[in-house]
């Protein structure tokens, strides 16, 4: 009784921990020293060695158009030897 008690109150404690893990956030994308989640992460993420991280704010776009000359070969007629037809498009 007691241990199918303890089971399901340790379960409920686990899911909630991971939940207020998976949503944890600050709006300005830096780790805050006061945070205990923030703590937490950043120990596991870093091996327990504190350096700097650097976040990506802003990404710029850049393309390039690569022009290039193809020459199209095709055929205007296909052999069928089935004279199979398809049914009328707007049916």
């Amino acid at each position: 009784m007691i241990k199918r008690w303890l089971r399901k109150y340790l379960t409920t404690v686990f899911v909630l921990a991971t939940l207020m893990g998976v949503f944890h956030q600050h709006s300005d994308l830096i780790v805050h020293e006061d945070c205990q989640i923030c703590t937490i992460a950043s120990s596991i993420a870093d091996g327990d060695m504190p350096s700097p991280k650097v976040y990506l704010s802003e990404v710029e776009q850049v393309s390039q158009t690569l022009e290039t000359n193809f020459l199209l070969v095709y055929t205007k007629t296909l052999y069928n030897s089935l004279n199979a037809r398809a049914p009328p498009k707007f049916s």
